[in-house]
């Protein structure tokens, strides 16, 4: 829930609450009810019988469900770490309150020195591997030239 409070506090468009079912009928607030890749699950000798192949969305896909733990077991596992870091525009450029772009935020820079990647739907100048960022291609279309002055090198 706090995680929805933040995004309240800085003025998200859209809240999306994902959540999903235990076995317990208990709601757990999850973007998807496989839990293969985001939790330790896999390393449990004692959940290894609860994996199994589902189709979820249309997709088959084979691993650890939370609708097969109850909220108990779920707390016993371990959350793994992130590889990347998905922000809104205005987390990397701020607008001030006249809509004029303002100095980026150091949160790509910060995000690559912690070994994260930046992702995003139209931002894919920032989703490439860990290569110094000055060996990036510069971003093209409607507004690289206000990305491109912030770059190093550019």
């Amino acid at each position: 829930m706090a995680s929805y409070d933040l995004a309240v506090r800085m003025g998200a468009d859209v809240i999306e609450p994902d959540l999903v079912s235990t076995k317990d009928h208990q709601l757990v607030a999850r973007h998807e009810n496989d839990i293969t890749g985001t939790t330790d699950v896999s390393s449990r000798p004692r959940f290894a019988d609860r994996r199994t192949t589902k189709t979820v969305d249309g997709v088959t896909a084979t691993g650890w469900f939370t609708e097969d733990f109850t909220l108990a077991e779920l707390r016993t596992t371990a959350g793994t770490a992130a590889d990347s870091l998905g922000p809104d525009k205005t987390q990397l450029f701020p607008r001030t309150a006249s809509g004029a772009t303002t100095r980026p935020t150091s949160l790509v820079r910060d995000a690559h020195a912690a070994g994260l990647q930046v992702v995003g739907r139209r931002t894919a100048w920032s989703t490439r591997g860990p290569e110094p960022a000055d060996s990036r291609s510069p971003p093209a279309g409607p507004g690289a030239s206000r990305v491109r002055r912030w770059l190093p090198g550019r």
